[in-house]
């Protein structure tokens, strides 16, 4: 390569747009659209989940329980469950707008930052795993709970 085209490489490189990775401290949720889910939630979930997501026919949808169960899925796939499975008796009744509106609402009882987007169908932000929404990372098993390989001699 020649000095110039070597230059002229160089030049591109640092020209190149750079993009940000996808900070959880953004947030994927507006308050407003949290807000609007709570009324929902209240309405359609609340129910069988409890007031304060604490669970009761239903499971739990805010703590330890909630981080287990969906912490490693995306949200896409917590939104395509609550709009395929919920609520029991009448799955599919809740339209798609409201059920990504009872997740932001859910996402904010688990102390997920708001951010500017509302979570809104198609957008990127469905990607996401539930714990990079909130935040925190996924725990990888511990060696306790990975059982140790069997001597095959």
């Amino acid at each position: 390569m020649t000095r110039i085209g070597l230059l002229v490489a160089v030049a591109l490189m640092f020209a190149a747009p750079v993009s940000r990775a996808a900070d959880p401290a953004d947030g994927v949720y507006t308050p407003a659209q949290a807000q609007q889910g709570r009324a929902l939630y209240g309405a359609n979930c609340a129910a069988c989940h409890g007031a304060a997501l604490q669970g009761g026919a239903g499971p739990a949808l805010a703590g330890d329980h909630f981080r287990a169960t969906w912490g490693t899925r995306t949200l896409a796939s917590l939104v395509a469950f609550e709009h395929s499975q919920m609520p029991p008796g009448k799955p599919g009744s809740v339209p798609e707008p409201d059920d990504l509106a009872i997740t932001a609402f859910i996402l904010q009882m688990n102390d997920a930052p708001a951010g500017t987007r509302a979570l809104a169908a198609g957008s990127p932000l469905l990607g996401r795993r539930v714990t990079d929404a909130l935040g925190e990372q996924a725990s990888a098993p511990t060696a306790a709970a990975t059982p140790a390989p069997r001597n095959r001699s």
